[in-house]
């Protein structure tokens, strides 16, 4: 077994850093941090973190259409996860019924907005697990993401005492989000 690299046990401090800096910007704001959990890698990474972290926090699996093995390794190996779930129905019925038996494409991937972006399920205060590599998109996101200009300018104060200005942008559908 080989031993983690220094750069890896500093990406890790810095994000537990991080994570206790989101926890007491949430304490002050009276907001409870959520953590978004599919069960893939990314999720398992920052669940790992926050529970590292020492911070109170909730995990929530927004269920949808997923393999009976994920929902099983779920169920198995992170039971206090909280599942949400909106759609009585499974994945071909969605397309059947709210999509005029469209199937998802590249260009029109609805099925993450039905399901895992739910915008009934848009926390106040949520912890995601996005990598840069994954697409430019996510490459241009910021540490910290406020939902717009005048939730910024609010907590500005409290947020810059956190995280320097160029970690922060506006576009989150969360109150604030790391």
């Amino acid at each position: 077994m080989t031993q983690p690299s220094l750069f890896a046990e500093e990406q890790e401090r810095t994000a537990i850093e991080r994570i206790q800096k989101f926890a007491k910007i949430a304490e002050k704001m009276g907001l409870e941090p959520r953590l978004g959990f599919s069960g893939g890698k990314d999720s398992q990474v920052c669940y790992d973190l926050c529970k590292r972290s020492g911070i109170h926090f909730r995990a929530f699996f927004n269920h949808s259409f997923e393999s009976s093995t994920t929902l099983r390794f779920i169920r198995e190996n992170y039971p206090d996860v909280i599942w949400r779930r909106d759609h009585k129905f499974g994945f071909i019925q969605n397309i059947k019924v709210n999509h005029s038996g469209m199937l998802p494409t590249v260009q029109r991937a609805y099925c993450c907005e039905d399901y895992k972006h739910n915008r009934h399920y848009v926390d106040d205060c949520s912890i995601l697990g996005v990598r840069a590599a994954e697409s430019a998109k996510r490459r241009g996101r910021t540490v910290l993401s406020v939902k717009n200009k005048k939730t910024r300018k609010v907590s500005n104060a409290l947020l810059s005492e956190y995280f320097s200005e160029h970690c922060q942008s506006e576009g989150a559908k969360s109150l604030i989000q790391l």
